[in-house]
């Protein structure tokens, strides 16, 4: 009987502060997204219990491309708060997910984390089909290196050698 007890007592110790934070919306689909651009979002942190707590947010994957506008703060009790978030798309096309954590840290040796999954797509930037088509469009031989100018050039002085080089067979015949 006492080591049922002991457990119980155990047990409602160690879940009583599970309720005690709460995350709304748990998901939120941020939809496709750009190769590079950035969104902004936001989620509620929801503090049920009677204490206050500290708390600290961070993202579990592409901790490069989020920022969060408080990473670290405290929460008076029943406090609720509005924790906003960037996230920059990463550069390569493709489906992701990352969770942002918020950690409760407290005075006891454990640390309750709770997450909000953040999922999104990304496409990457490339200009539309009228763009390549007007590169065709847009040549510039003068800058080239054997461009229009050298390659008229190049033509008139082999027509002379050409013609000086008749001429000469010409006169050579003739004499």
């Amino acid at each position: 009987m006492k080591k049922t007890f002991f457990y119980l007592l155990f047990f409602l110790i160690l879940t009583s502060n599970v309720f005690g934070l709460a995350l709304s919306p748990p998901k939120i689909n941020l939809g496709t997204i750009k190769s590079g651009e950035s969104v902004e979002g936001q989620f509620l942190i929801i503090n049920n219990l009677d204490k206050n707590v500290k708390l600290s947010v961070f993202a579990d994957a592409y901790k490069n491309n989020f920022k969060i506008s408080d990473a670290s703060f405290s929460l008076k009790a029943k406090q609720k708060k509005a924790a906003k978030f960037i996230l920059k798309a990463p550069e390569a096309s493709g489906k992701y997910s990352l969770k942002i954590i918020v950690e409760e840290k407290g005075s006891s040796a454990l640390i309750n984390s709770y997450g909000v999954q953040i999922i999104f797509e990304v496409n990457e930037t490339r200009p539309p089909i009228e763009d390549y088509a007007s590169l065709n469009e847009k040549k510039d031989f003068n800058n080239a290196p054997f461009g229009l100018v050298q390659y008229s050039f190049f033509v008139l002085l082999l027509a002379v050698a050409t013609l000086t080089i008749v001429v000469t067979t010409k006169k050579k015949r003739n004499v």
